[in-house]
Parts: C-alpha cells; sequence; structure tokens
C-alpha cells in the first residue's frame, strides 16, 4: 500500500497532533517517572483518581515521542485507569435505565476515560506506523486500541444508549491498517482479567464485532457482560473472510470503510467488495450448540440455556419484523414482573392468599404431612405483624383463633380485607405513551424516572385505561436518551390465568409453590397453552404440580416456547387430572389408617 493511502487511514482516526514535549503531571515523559507517578494514586479513591486519570490521559496522546516509548508509557497507565473504570461501573449499572443524576456522571467519566485511553493507543499506532515500530510493538498498539474500544462498546450496550459512529469508524479502520501490515494474526498478550483468550487482533476485533451482533438491546446488563465474557473463549472461534460466492451462508459482513457496526449481508447490494469481511460464525455456534447438552460446559462459558439459545438465534438467523407497525397516540397502563402480574390477574390478591390453605390445594384439613410426602413445602406461618410485599411464602398454615365462637366465614373475609390492606400501594401501576402500535406488540416511551426493575426481558402487564384484563407482554428491547427511554413491547397472549406451580423432585426433596401464569392457546399464531414462569426454576422436562382455577393438577413442562433473562414459556402436557388426584388424595388418607 502507498503513503498516500495510510496517511488516509490515518486522517479517519481524527487523531489530536503530537504537540507535547512534556508531561504537567510527572517530571519527564519517560517509564521511570510514569511508573513512579502511577505509583503514588491512592488507587483506592476512585473519584479522585478518574478526576487526575481525566486530565492526564489527554495529555499523554498529545505527547510527541517516539512510538515505541509511547506505547510503554500507556502500558504502565493501563491497569490503573481499567481499575479506576471497574469501580465507576459500580456507581450506574443496576440502576433504573434512565440513571439518577450520579449515576449518569459515573457512566459519562467511564466511558470519557476508556476514550482517552484509546484515543492514546491510537496514537502510538500512527507514531509506530510512521516510524520503525516492530510488528510486534504495532500489533500490541492496534489490539490495546481495538480492546478498549470493545469495552466502550460494552458500556453503551449496559445502558441502552447509542453507539457514537466514531468509536466504529476506528474500529474498523484500525482493523484495516492491521490488514495493511499483516498484523491481524500477531499473537498480543493481555493481562487483563478475561482477556487472556483474545490474543490477535482479529479475535479483538471479531469481539466486537459479536457483540454488536446478539442483538445486545434485548439482553439484560449481566447477560450482555456475560456474552462478553462467553467471547473470549468465542472470539477466537470467529473468522473474517473476504467476500466470495460460496461464503454465502455466512449471516453478517462489515464495511471497514464506514462507521458502521456489522450489517445482514443480504443488505450489501453491490458494495464494493475490496473493503467488505464477512463474519464467519460457524465454528462459534456450534461450539454453543454442543454447549446445549452439556451444563459443565455452559457453566465454564458462563451462559444459561436461554442466553445461549439467543445467541445462536442472534448469530445465526436474521431477525424479521412479523407484524407493520403504525403511529400511535395515548397512553397505556402498565405493571412490570411477574410478582405484580400475578396480584392483578389474581384480583389483586397477593401469593399467600391466593395459595391459601390445604384445603385449596386438594387435602381436607391441615395434612401438612401427607403434603410433605408429596414434595410440596409448606412454609411456616408469617408473623401476622410482618408485612411480606413479595408474598413468595407457601403460606398455608391456618391462623389460631382463641375464640370458638367466631364464624369461619366472617373471620377468613375480615383476614382477607386485613391482607388486602397490607399490600394496597405495593404493586404499582405506571401510565406510559404509545409511539407506535402492531397487531404484535408497541413501541412506549417512558419519560418519567423508571424502577429499577425495568429491563430488557422483563415481563409486562399492559392494558388501555378503563380496561379491566391485562395482556400479558415482555420488553424486547430497549433505547435510552438523556431524558426519556424507548422499550420495545412483544405480546404474549391476551389475559393470563393466576396460577402456582412446584417441582416435583426425584429424589423426594420438597418443593414450594411459586407464581406462574397460565397462558391460553393462540391458533392462529399456531402456539399452544403455554405457562409463563421466572427464568430460573423451571426448565424442559420437569415434572410439577400446578395450581390452577381451584385444582391441582400434575403437568411436565415439554418444550420451551420463548425465553428472557427474566422469564420462561413453556408448553406442558397434563399428566394427571383432578379427579385422579382426589382418589390419590383419599389413598394417601386411606395409608394412614393402614399404618
Amino acid at each position: 500500500m502507498s503513503t498516500t493511502t495510510l496517511q488516509e487511514l490515518l486522517a479517519r482516526l481524527r487523531l489530536p497532533e503530537p504537540e507535547l514535549k512534556q508531561l504537567s503531571f510527572c517530571k519527564s515523559p519517560t517509564p521511570k517517572s510514569v511508573s513512579q507517578w502511577v505509583d503514588s494514586l491512592p488507587l483506592t479513591q476512585t473519584s479522585f483518581v478518574s478526576a487526575v486519570l481525566y486530565s492526564a490521559l489527554p495529555e499523554l496522546a498529545r505527547l510527541k515521542t517516539d512510538g515505541d516509548n509511547h506505547l510503554q508509557l500507556l502500558e504502565i497507565v493501563r491497569p490503573a485507569v481499567q481499575g479506576c473504570i471497574t469501580g465507576l461501573t459500580k456507581t450506574f449499572l443496576n440502576q433504573p435505565i434512565i440513571l439518577p443524576e450520579p449515576a449518569r456522571k459515573g457512566a459519562t467519566v467511564a466511558q470519557a476515560l476508556q476514550k482517552h485511553l484509546s484515543n492514546a493507543y491510537t496514537c502510538a499506532v500512527r507514531d509506530l506506523l510512521n516510524g520503525k515500530g516492530s510488528d510486534e510493538a504495532r500489533a500490541l498498539a492496534i489490539h490495546r486500541a481495538m480492546t478498549g474500544l470493545g469495552h466502550l462498546l460494552l458500556r453503551s450496550y449496559q445502558l441502552y444508549t447509542p453507539t457514537l459512529s466514531q468509536v466504529w469508524r476506528e474500529l474498523n479502520t484500525l482493523y484495516q491498517l492491521a490488514e495493511m501490515y499483516n498484523l491481524t494474526q500477531v499473537e498480543v498478550r493481555d493481562p487483563l482479567p478475561h482477556h487472556k483468550g483474545i490474543r490477535t487482533i482479529e479475535a479483538a476485533y471479531a469481539r466486537s464485532l459479536l457483540l454488536a451482533a446478539a442483538r445486545p438491546n434485548q439482553l439484560r446488563q449481566t447477560d450482555l457482560y456475560n456474552v462478553y465474557l462467553a467471547l473470549e473463549t468465542l472470539a477466537p472461534k470467529a473468522q473474517l473472510q473476504t467476500l466470495a460466492a460460496e461464503q454465502a451462508s455466512n449471516l453478517y459482513s462489515v464495511m471497514l470503510d464506514t462507521a458502521n457496526p456489522p450489517v445482514y449481508r443480504s443488505r450489501l447490494g453491490l458494495y464494493n467488495s475490496d473493503v467488505v469481511r464477512q463474519l464467519d460464525t460457524t465454528d462459534v455456534c456450534d461450539e454453543l450448540a454442543r454447549a446445549q447438552h452439556s451444563p459443565e460446559q455452559l457453566r465454564a462459558l458462563r451462559l444459561n440455556s436461554a442466553l445461549d439459545s439467543h445467541l445462536i438465534s442472534a448469530w445465526q438467523k436474521p431477525a424479521q419484523r412479523t407484524f407493520e407497525r403504525h403511529a400511535g397516540e395515548g397512553q397505556l397502563e402498565v405493571t412490570i414482573g411477574l410478582t405484580h402480574l400475578h396480584f392483578y390477574a389474581a384480583d389483586e390478591t397477593p401469593f399467600n392468599m391466593f395459595v391459601g390453605n390445604p384445603a385449596d390445594l386438594g387435602v381436607e384439613g391441615d395434612n401438612s404431612g401427607i403434603f410433605q410426602k408429596r414434595s410440596v413445602k409448606l412454609k411456616d406461618r408469617l408473623d401476622p405483624g410482618l408485612v411480606d410485599p413479595w408474598g413468595e411464602a407457601f403460606d398455608v398454615a391456618k391462623p389460631a383463633f382463641t375464640d370458638s365462637k367466631t364464624s369461619t366465614a366472617n373471620v377468613e373475609e375480615s383476614i382477607k380485607r386485613s391482607t388486602r390492606l397490607r399490600y394496597r400501594g405495593q404493586h404499582p401501576i405506571y401510565s406510559v405513551d404509545v409511539v407506535d402500535v402492531s397487531a404484535g406488540g408497541y413501541c412506549l416511551e417512558w419519560q418519567a424516572e423508571s424502577p429499577p426493575q425495568l429491563k430488557a426481558g422483563e415481563i409486562l402487564g399492559v392494558r388501555e385505561p378503563g380496561r379491566q384484563k391485562w395482556a400479558i407482554a415482555a420488553v424486547r428491547w430497549v433505547q435510552q436518551s438523556r431524558t426519556a427511554s424507548q422499550l420495545g413491547i412483544q405480546l404474549l397472549a391476551p389475559q393470563a390465568q393466576p396460577a402456582a406451580a412446584a417441582i416435583i423432585q426425584k429424589t423426594g426433596a420438597e418443593a414450594e409453590y411459586l407464581r406462574v401464569l397460565a397462558l391460553p392457546a393462540q391458533r392462529l399464531a399456531n402456539r399452544p397453552a403455554s405457562l409463563l414462569t421466572n427464568a430460573l426454576s423451571f426448565r424442559e422436562q420437569q415434572k410439577i404440580k400446578l395450581f390452577l382455577n381451584g385444582k391441582l393438577t400434575t403437568m411436565q413442562l415439554t418444550r420451551r416456547l420463548f425465553s428472557t433473562g427474566s422469564i420462561s414459556q413453556f408448553a406442558y402436557k397434563t399428566l394427571a387430572s383432578a379427579d385422579t388426584q382426589d382418589r390419590d388424595t383419599k389413598e394417601d388418607f386411606d395409608s394412614i389408617w393402614r399404618n
């Protein structure tokens, strides 16, 4: 390649001119002096150190020195910068989608530090390419710059904020420079945690490409982080290839001369093939497919089954819009999470009242021993003075009464009224603006302060104002601005019935009843009747006891139809009807007398 071409590529990076001969924060721009300065920093004081580094890093980017010295200085500073950023992330992750002001400031500083460090490494790349740098030094500088940009991407996705186009321009250009100098496969070592497996520039680039292609706006913050960790193992298995007809099966391509993330290959049209690279994910998806059948391999990748399936789908199958959108107006009422949705589906009945007592679950009298034989855990009665806003307990113990003449019906009604009062106000309903609507869901704009549980993948109840029934929906994607968040909402069912389910364990160990929702079959969509559960407790082929409409039924979860980081939706088959269970109950009582 000509020098002109090199200079054109460097110009895309928009780097500051090297104009500083000295650094204001240390005696001289030498490794020894910079090391002494770093050692003097109180690294446990994150706020103070972040302010110091925020001023120092731009100076390092503008330092006029040879490429090797520039790279050495940055390698000395890098661990302190990354440690400071890690400390700052604790202030803005796992917060409401619209960040409180202190969290927003923490996120801004963390991203600025990361960008300043990447800029400084990119300046070292320029110095090394214009000078007489070795292949190893050039590869190291490019690798470090791309790794920092990958961190920027990860946090942008975790915060659901738009990614600056310059980040992709720099990533694509750095890879193009690495190709120009045959550096993509030069081995590089990175001591940062969770980066030791990313030993080449191609692997570092593939990590960012795969993260961008993982449909990140559909994932929770923790899921995104786990995907990033898994990519330490998976990214080296991806391959970047030139455009060729025989590679038509590859789903994604990237245009190196643009500021764009990877796009579907089918959208490229007649784009100049010289600067197009295809992302071959065959080996990556094969690894994920094998992990589906190996819990140990899933744990090693830090993935769960639902997230593993999401990645296979994202990297192998193009996303397609099923329904056409139309502009919407007005508002929807929204309640967030399985706990709140179950409460309203059960006619504002708390869960411990919903499951009631043993008689409600098919056993006459207070025969908890029989229930324990059936592997159902009956928890002790809660202290009546305690407030249990989540109602997770399977509270089936009967209250004790000193007045034996008290009417049972009056007592039960009094308990229900008292319990409803305790739970009033603990299941909020929000009014949210509608942006657009389709047959399959909505785009909503959340302008007020959002609750912490509002995340990608969360289950929602939605209804038009004045309506009684709640439709069941899931948050499929999130995009955030400074003052509002837009949510893509997928409708799962027009309504649901409240239910409770307990896992029947093979060991005979006790299991507790948990909230589930029974969704009706949707024949037009070719979807069977199903159960909506939390994401962690249930899995395919498990046998359960289901309490629905006052009856207890034994069922088996057959196939997972849909899942997110928050919920799973299962098809099921009935193993024993309510009548059969009544006979089983009688046999249990008969066995007592025989014994």
